[in-house]
């Protein structure tokens, strides 16, 4: 019988671990980040498997890989400030006790070290969005955070992004475990509170305050709120209710078939020259014709009262006219139309 030579003829068992390969889906959380000359930022993994977790470099999947489409964004890791994590006692704790993204791993052609993030699961220590606001199961609806800005996606196809500003106490996520849950985000509130999006109607919606507000309907109407000021355009008028309106133009024209002014406690115009009239007479010119023309009228005066002035000769070929032309511009006093904000200023997005 001949012997056997490692160099010929290969040993089954010794080389099992080289022939082992890893194909199934394991569970980690992301326990910190390196750089990596290929693939940029590279994952270490806290891998879940058989009661033990494996360190493994892992990178992540993204929705698109082209080199023009392509999507970036960077997981949470939980070793952040501190080193030495081996001698912290909850270094090896649950998942809820760490701050790191929990993550879903698979292993390329089998291999253990080279591991690929495919997506991720629900953080333990975070209750779930749909149960705390009571979601409809068979429902499709759509929430995410990404540092304090919230995309939300209705079960009536309502869209909302409300912006919150990043959380007041994020750095504290990226403290050494001690064996309390990781805190819940808090905010803000002198920044937080802005949205905008689209209601069930597709009309667009954007407000930073209760009290600040816009809106495009599409039932062809705008509408715009800061606080008692409000500007409203339809496809028949616009409307502006402000304590006080101020334009500064170089030149402003306004053509109208009607203008109306509100009764006012007082009226000031001041201009270097102002005209008033229509096509068939300017009422400054007309005042100067008409005392041009009392200067020359005639008075006769037998004896005793005098004439009135319009059995003057010249009143008919003189004053006459002018008169005949005031009365073209001479109308009646009428007040202006109130305009009362509609009610939909309140309205928002997800009610």
């Amino acid at each position: 019988m001949f012997p056997t030579d490692s160099s010929i003829f290969q040993h089954t068992y010794g080389l099992g671990a080289h022939h082992n390969k890893d194909n199934a889906i394991k569970v980690g959380m992301v326990r910190e980040e390196k750089l990596d000359d290929n693939y940029g930022i590279v994952y270490v993994v806290d891998v879940y498997d058989g009661g033990r977790q494996v360190p493994v470099d892992c990178i992540k999947s993204t929705q698109f890989g082209g080199v023009h489409n392509y999507e970036e964004f960077n997981y949470r890791p939980w070793v952040q400030e501190t080193s030495g994590e081996e001698e912290n006692p909850y270094a090896n704790a649950g998942y809820e006790m760490r701050s790191g993204d929990v993550v879903i791993v698979a292993f390329i052609n089998g291999n253990g070290r080279e591991g690929v993030i495919l997506g991720a699961l629900p953080h333990p220590a975070r209750n779930n969005y749909g149960k705390e606001n009571k979601i409809e199961i068979k429902k499709p609806a759509y929430y995410s955070c990404f540092n304090g800005l919230d995309k939300t996606i209705y079960q009536d196809g309502q869209y909302k992004i409300a912006f919150n500003g990043l959380p007041t106490n994020d750095a504290k996520l990226n403290k050494s475990p001690d064996g309390s849950l990781p805190p819940k985000p808090e905010f803000n509130e002198e920044i937080s509170g802005s949205y905008y999006g689209f209601d069930k109607t597709g009309s667009f919606i954007s407000s930073t305050a209760s009290d600040i507000f816009l809106k495009l309907d599409k039932t062809k109407h705008f509408i715009a709120q800061v606080k008692s000021t409000v500007l409203e355009v339809t496809e028949a008028a616009h409307n502006i209710k402000a304590d006080s309106i101020v334009r500064s133009a170089n030149k402003y024209t306004v053509k109208t078939k009607q203008l109306e002014a509100h009764e006012s406690l007082k009226i000031s115009l001041k201009a270097t020259q102002i005209a008033i009239g229509n096509d068939q007479f300017e009422l400054f010119d007309g005042l100067i014709q008409l005392i041009d023309a009392f200067g020359t009228l005639i008075v006769t005066s037998p004896v005793g009262t005098c004439t009135p002035l319009q059995a003057s000769p010249s009143w008919a070929a003189q004053v006459l006219p002018l008169k005949l032309k005031m009365q073209t511009l001479k109308t009646s006093l009428e007040s202006a139309d109130d305009y009362t904000p509609p009610t939909e200023v309140s309205s928002q997005i997800g009610q």
